[in-house]
């Protein structure tokens, strides 16, 4: 009888040690593949509004201004400056730009001057496959546009082209302000106070020709403007 008993407690064990373990798994996997699928998903539709970057500049700077623009209405030169300061292959490929908007928008920023670190890296390649999975090509320029840190307490391409030339991001000068802004967000160093000005104009000189000579190329035609460029 105690012998029949020992055996049912013991079995009774070794049932709840799995049903733990099952547990366990259930909810690692939530972890790591459910909740990061459905996170990247909503934010293909509403946008990341309080994300680790932007509580970060908001901590740092005096005063946070943000503002968003639907791709559309952005000026064609600088997102498309933008896209190839980052990514030429975007249109091809798009991996380096996929894991930049993780890395800047949907993670932590890794500090000014300083090399994303080891998770981060990591991170950002996770749920970059999401993003690759879940937005449109576009709708990666919308969000990094929109949500990427352009200058101190800038938060989105409109906040910073009020901030540094008082005109909206819908309509700017090719050379003279589209192009300068998109080195400001991917090189900001070239924008700093006593960086040598002859490094920026070098900069956005070949910039701008890249941009034109990939844009004649098609290489843009998942972001194709409604009318050619002109720099």
């Amino acid at each position: 009888m105690q012998r029949d008993l020992d055996y049912e407690l013991a079995r009774l064990r070794g049932h709840k040690r799995l049903g733990l373990l099952w547990l366990s798994m259930a909810v690692l996997a939530f972890s790591l593949v459910v909740a990061p699928f459905f996170w990247v998903w909503s934010l293909a539709k509403d946008g990341p509004e309080g994300s680790p970057a932007m509580i970060a500049e908001a901590s740092s700077a005096m005063r946070l201004s943000r503002a968003t623009l639907p791709v559309d209405q952005m000026d064609p030169t600088l997102v498309l400056a933008t896209v190839t300061a980052i990514d030429p292959a975007f249109c091809a490929d798009g991996s380096v730009f996929r894991q930049r908007l993780a890395q800047e928008v949907l993670l932590w920023p890794p500090g000014e001057g300083r090399e994303p670190g080891f998770v981060q890296r990591h991170l950002s390649r996770y749920l970059a496959g999401y993003i690759n999975v879940l937005w449109s090509q576009p709708r990666m320029v919308e969000v990094y546009m929109n949500s990427a840190v352009w200058g101190p307490g800038q938060i989105g391409v409109e906040a910073a082209a009020l901030a540094r030339y008082g005109l909206s991001a819908r309509a700017l000068e090719p050379r003279l302000q589209a192009v300068p802004l998109a080195v400001a967000v991917t090189q900001p160093d070239l924008m700093a106070e006593g960086a040598p000005p002859g490094a920026l104009l070098e900069r956005v000189d070949a910039l701008s020709a890249e941009t034109q000579r990939l844009t004649d190329a098609g290489a843009y035609v998942c972001l194709t403007a409604s009318e050619p460029l002109e720099l």
